[in-house]
């Protein structure tokens, strides 16, 4: 059985099937032709605010219609947003009390860096937070454009809004959950209620097969059931015709034949915003943080849960001393189950290799490649990481443990990991990481770029890469990557 080394960043679109380095396979049967008014393909979203809501709509267009969607949504409310997940009073937060106990606000809210003072009313039961004369709440309510919903989206969900002390510093007090997430309890689904995961997993099934220009989704026949329906086929509508000009782009983080491709095992985001005139008006990039490997890493406490035949051992020895690291041997990504087994020699910084019948059935030796092999399969895995769907599993498939980047680490935009940390101040860090500064800078970077001129990424002297004419700033390798990457999420664009 092979191992298909396959074009990752400049694919087309959907790729399914392709030979391997140097090979081409003649199609079965002729393309089809697209009616001169059908829809461009590609990978576009969209961003609404609906009753204290944000919701994103993430839409893959393929032969003019809806071939997957995608949904997220989070409360953006600072009643919410600042809520202290703790049992009792401190000085840290606000006591509420309420018909059916105290419930706790905290006393400070780090919104992205700007540290908000709250405020409680003189009945005790509202806490207004602002910073000078700015109002929390009415800052987030008066966002409108794409580009700043898509920020404010990106910082919930990267864990950068946070119960705090006055000087800003996470006292842990709250969590800010995407209702997507596995991790989230948002209107539950349970015998007689889809919920909130039901009911957008009807929608996103609705959406499919349809041409969003002229085809309507009947909710009755969707058999979803929130109030909300008409908000989120309107969303999925304006992503579809790429009315919001956002489009978003994933794959494996690396460049086919490049020498050096150290993020290879890592999955990638780009999510770009245009202006009217097509130039980049604001960019977000994350990846995840390494693969399968990392996730199967067991504690000592969840290891004592496996039998010896549910996991698996690897020793290495460096400098004369041997490390002995005991993994998971079952995993299940969004509820699809693979099973490891150790490599003679590791692949990509991968000790282990995960397969199952659809990895064997599209003939590659390993999860990491095919996963990689198209767009759709690099985006599932992707936001099975983000969304914490990735799991320790028993062999039928009972989870025993979240993987081990779990909630505030499974990527690497995430407030709290902490990739590539240098503690010795001799390179600057955001966030406790490399990676994040390296990144900021190549977001900035993209801004103002038209992409449909040819601009190539340069690397300086200096070891600093360019963007056509415009240096970044950043000296890690992947920074030409996120300019192919972004380079394929452009011509997303409809």
């Amino acid at each position: 059985m092979k191992s298909k080394n396959l074009l990752l960043v400049l694919s087309s679109l959907f790729l399914v099937g392709c030979g391997g380095r140097g090979e081409t396979e003649t199609p079965t049967e002729a393309p089809t032709e697209k009616p001169a008014d059908a829809v461009k393909d590609g990978v576009r979203v969209a961003y609404g605010m609906t009753g204290g809501n944000l919701i994103r709509a993430e839409i893959n267009v393929k032969d003019g219609k809806v071939a997957a969607a995608h949904f997220g949504e989070f409360q953006v409310g600072t009643s919410v947003l600042a809520t202290a997940n703790v049992a009792e009073a401190s000085d840290a937060v606000f006591t509420i009390a309420g018909k059916y106990g105290n419930s706790y606000v905290a006393k400070y809210l780090n919104f992205n860096g700007d540290v908000y003072a709250g405020t409680l009313d003189a009945e005790g039961k509202t806490v207004t937070f602002k910073k000078g004369d700015t109002d929390l709440d009415a800052k987030i309510g008066a966002l409108t454009a794409q580009d700043e919903l898509a920020s404010l989206y990106h910082t919930l969900e990267n864990n950068f809004v946070y119960g705090s002390d006055a000087e800003g510093n996470d006292l842990g007090l709250t969590k800010q959950l995407n209702k997507a997430s596995a991790d989230s309890k948002y209107w539950p689904t349970k015998e007689g209620f889809l919920g909130w995961k039901g009911n957008t997993a009807k929608i996103e099934a609705a959406l499919v097969g349809k041409d969003l220009s002229k085809d309507t989704v009947d909710k009755t026949a969707s058999g979803a059931t929130t109030g909300s329906f008409q908000t989120y086929i309107d969303l999925a509508t304006k992503a579809f015709k790429g009315e919001s000009l956002a489009t978003v782009h994933y794959s494996r983080d690396m460049i086919e034949g490049r020498e050096r491709n150290g993020h290879s095992m890592c999955f990638a985001q780009i999510e770009l915003h245009f202006g009217a005139d097509k130039k980049i008006k604001k960019a977000f990039i994350n990846e995840t943080d390494q693969f399968m490997t990392l996730a199967a890493k067991l504690t000592d406490e969840e290891a004592a849960l496996f039998t010896d035949d549910e996991k698996l051992t690897v020793s290495t020895t460096k400098n004369d001393v041997t490390t002995t690291t005991v993994y998971a041997k079952n995993l299940s990504v969004a509820g699809e189950l693979f099973t490891g087994s150790v490599l003679e020699t590791a692949y990509q910084k991968e000790a282990l290799g995960f397969s199952n019948a659809a990895v064997t059935a599209a003939e590659f030796t390993n999860s990491l490649d095919y996963f990689g092999s198209t767009l759709e399969l690099a985006q599932s895995y992707y936001h099975a990481a983000m969304l914490h769907n990735i799991n320790k599993v028993k062999a039928d498939g009972t989870v025993v443990a979240p993987g081990t980047r779990g909630n505030r680490t499974a990527t690497k935009a995430e407030k709290d990991n902490g990739y590539w940390n240098i503690t010795d101040g001799s390179k600057e860090v955001v966030n406790n990481s490399r990676w994040k500064w390296n990144i900021a800078k190549v977001e900035t970077a993209l801004v103002g770029l038209d992409l449909s001129a040819d601009i190539a990424a340069t690397k300086g002297d200096d070891k600093i890469w360019s963007f056509g004419t415009v240096s970044t700033g950043a000296s890690m390798t992947e920074a030409e990557t996120f300019l192919a990457l972004a380079k394929v999420a452009f011509s997303y664009l409809a």
